[in-house]
């Protein structure tokens, strides 16, 4: 059977999703962490028939191929992938996480996803991306971020001098996700070949502040498509589950699906 590779950190693979099916032996902590001794057999089982890469992949009539274990930084997701393509793999999904996760800069990171994508394609197998916290920074933007840096930790944004973006307003902003971009790292950010490949989601570049609770706009998006937006927080959680609810899913997968079928239509590839 013919087979889609999805590679992703805990935001593909699932976590939380078990908490959908409210099963009476599952005790597993509602705090965003995971703790595999404690998932029980039937969360399993839920999690693998509901997440967002089973739904696509069963849309398109394909297998799903998605990594046992959970979480990882952008190096072993793509080895994962690397690692799984075979004679009947049709296309691939790169979904990115944080490039702190590894302990080589940004441009490192880049530089390797890029490879790996053309030697993919190569192949004759098409790439696909989409980003949880990929910075969305213009090459224009960038130029200014290089050459004229500073660093608002309050308000958690780059700062530049006049001559960008907000210009009129005397000063040019790039918005900064949190731990993201390192402020001595990143010019391969502004990647052409990801960008070409990146599915958007809700009509933007990365779907952060649907998981990420920092956002000041996020609110209504976190409450819809996260754990903690529909069951809560307990008291005893030493932190938010952000990872997606059941809606969350579907809208990952409905984005997905909309953005393939489109390029179907295309020709740019084929399923």
């Amino acid at each position: 059977m013919k087979n889609i590779v999805f590679g992703g950190c805990s935001l593909t693979w699932g976590q939380s999703l078990w908490y959908e099916g409210h099963f009476p032996n599952d005790n597993h902590p509602r705090d965003g962490f995971f703790y595999e001794p404690k998932i029980c057999k039937e969360c399993y089982e839920y999690m693998f028939e509901h997440r967002w890469p089973k739904q696509v992949a069963n849309h398109f009539g394909k297998e799903e191929k998605i990594n046992a274990l959970n979480g990882g930084n952008n190096m072993s997701i793509k080895a994962f992938i690397q690692n799984s393509i075979n004679e009947n793999t049709e296309l691939v999904i790169f979904q990115t996480t944080q490039f702190v996760r590894y302990p080589q800069y940004v441009d490192y990171q880049v530089k390797k996803i890029e490879e790996f994508v053309l030697q993919t394609e190569e192949k004759g197998i098409p790439v696909r991306f989409i980003h949880w916290m990929w910075v969305d920074i213009t090459d224009e933007e960038m130029k200014i971020f290089l050459g004229n840096k500073k660093y608002d930790a309050d308000a958690n944004r780059l700062k530049f001098p006049p001559g960008g973006k907000n210009a009129e307003n005397n000063l040019a902003e790039v918005p900064k996700v949190k731990f993201q971009l390192p402020p001595h790292d990143g010019n391969l950010l502004t990647s052409k070949i990801v960008r070409d490949r990146t599915i958007y989601i809700l009509n933007k570049f990365n779907f952060s502040e649907i998981v990420e609770w920092h956002y000041p706009n996020g609110n209504d998006l976190n409450k819809k498509y996260t754990i903690a937006g529909k069951f809560g927080i307990p008291e005893t959680a030493s932190a938010a589950d952000t990872h997606f609810n059941m809606e969350g899913h579907n809208l990952m997968a409905t984005e997905i699906i909309k953005h393939l079928e489109n390029e179907i239509k295309k020709g740019t590839i084929k399923l």
